[in-house]
């Protein structure tokens, strides 16, 4: 008896959660890929860890989250026009996120991919990479 009260009231919690949980992860995405779609790295740079690798066409580093935002601040100022769109998202060991996204551009089309960790209760990029495609 004790069990199916408890089934009960604690079923419901756990779903809330996980559609909370969902939630977040899917306004994070659509909170990053329109600063992507505007070109705005100061709203993805809100999402950045202390240090961000960084990987544009075949450069790549690990930057300060300062000056991972002049990096992709650089590279999105060279378009006239973005588009972006998610095609993939997913999850990965340690509480870790990802998603892979479509980038149009005036001059060409990109793969976009980012990783996300949770740290200290908030999702923060750990790595976010452009690659041609």
């Amino acid at each position: 008896m004790v069990k199916n009260i408890l089934k009960k009231i604690l079923f419901p919690f756990i779903l809330l959660f996980a559609f909370v949980a969902v939630g977040a992860a899917q306004d994070i995405q659509t909170n990053i890929g329109n600063a992507i779609k505007a070109g705005n790295s100061k709203d993805i740079a809100k999402f950045f860890d202390k240090r961000v690798e960084v990987k544009i066409e075949s450069s790549s580093n690990n930057y300060g989250a300062d000056q991972a935002e002049m990096i992709v601040k650089d590279f999105l100022n060279k378009f006239s026009s973005r588009t972006f769109s998610v095609i993939h998202n997913g999850t990965s060991g340690g509480n870790a996120q990802f998603f892979i996204g479509s980038m149009q551009t005036n001059l060409g089309s990109y793969r976009v991919y980012i990783y996300l960790k949770n740290v200290m209760g908030t999702n923060l990029i750990q790595e976010i990479r452009f690659e041609r495609g």
